[in-house]
Order: structure tokens, then sequence, then C-alpha cells
């Protein structure tokens, strides 16, 4: 700042409130952003999804509550961080909702204040819980069939074996219900919206 006193580039007090005034709070920047996801047009995507909409608020009421009031330029983003990766160890699922809106939330405000905010760094994916898996990934996937036959639980081992087979991904798998499947014909229709 000492350059901006050198070039008289100083504000008043009066500025300076006016400037702080525009800065939202979390809670503020996080409706913002749900009304804007909740009326956008067919090019963004169009309006959210009420369940995805109900979550993310009970995400927020639950989760952030604590941080709703402040200012989104003054909040202290590592207790916001600590939070989530204790609630990642206890509640993975609701560790990255809570992630989703923070970050969707941390965007709308440096939109709103037009400069960059500090945003948290991702550490879920480090969770081991989200990681839990069956399957070695560093064996290649031609070599894998030996590795599939040997799960135990035989809901898995088929799971995996319909993966290897069609090549789909795990969540349009579990999305699968019994009327997208023709035993006879030996076809599969992926109607999830993925």
């Amino acid at each position: 700042k000492t350059v901006d006193l050198i070039e008289g580039r100083v504000q008043t007090r009066a500025e300076q409130e006016q400037e702080r005034a525009g800065i939202p709070t979390l809670r503020e920047a996080f409706d913002r952003e749900m009304q804007f996801r909740r009326t956008r047009g067919a090019a963004y995507g169009g309006p959210i999804h009420a369940k995805t909409d109900n979550d993310y608020q009970r995400a927020f009421d639950r989760y952030l509550a604590t941080w709703a009031n402040d200012k989104m330029d003054e909040i202290d983003v590592g207790a916001i961080q600590r939070a989530l990766d204790d609630l990642s160890e206890e509640k993975p699922f609701a560790a990255h909702k809570v992630n989703i809106v923070v970050g969707m939330t941390f965007d709308r405000a440096s939109r709103m204040i037009g400069a960059p905010l500090q945003v948290l760094t991702p550490k879920l994916d480090k969770n081991p819980t989200m990681q839990q898996r069956d399957i070695d990934f560093t064996v290649p996937w031609a070599d894998r069939w030996a590795e599939i036959e040997a799960v135990e639980n035989e809901h898995k081992r088929l799971a995996w074996m319909c993966r290897w087979y069609t090549g789909m991904r795990g969540d349009m798998l579990r999305k699968l219900k019994w009327d997208d499947i023709d035993l006879d014909a030996g076809t599969m229709m992926v109607r999830t919206g993925l």
C-alpha cells in the first residue's frame, strides 16, 4: 500500500466503507448463486433440479451456518478447510456436497466483487473411504479379469464383470434398473441421463 500512498491513491473512510458494503456475506453469495441456478436458461443447463437444490441448502445450513454472516473477504478459510477435513472422515458424501457448495459460493462472490478470493484446497479425494475399491488400478484394464474373478462379494464381482465387458462407468451401472436390461436379447439401455 506504500505505492498507493506515494501516488495519492488512498481511499477516504467513506470510500472504504462503501467498498466494504459491496462485499457479500457467505449467505448472500450462496443465496445469489442459488437464485441464478434456479432461474438459469437452457444455455446454462436449465434450472437446478429440486433435489439438488434441497441438498445444497441442507449442506449450507447444517455445515456452513457458522460462517453465514461473515464477509467473504474475512472468512477463515482454514477453519472451513479443517471442518471439511473432519467431516470427510465421518461423512465423506456430506463433505463432498459441502465442498461443492463452498466452491460455487466462493466463485459467485468473486464475480460479485470483481476480484478473486482465497479458495479451499481440495483434499477430499485423498480420503481413503472415498478411494476404497476391490480392484488394483495399477493393473492394465485388459489384464484384470483374474483379479475381477477373485472378488469375493458376488454382487461386486458381477458389477465389475459388467463394467469390464461394457466399459460402463460405475455411476451409470449403479443407476440401471431391471427395466433397462433385456436378458433374452442380451441388450442394455442406459437411460440414466448421464
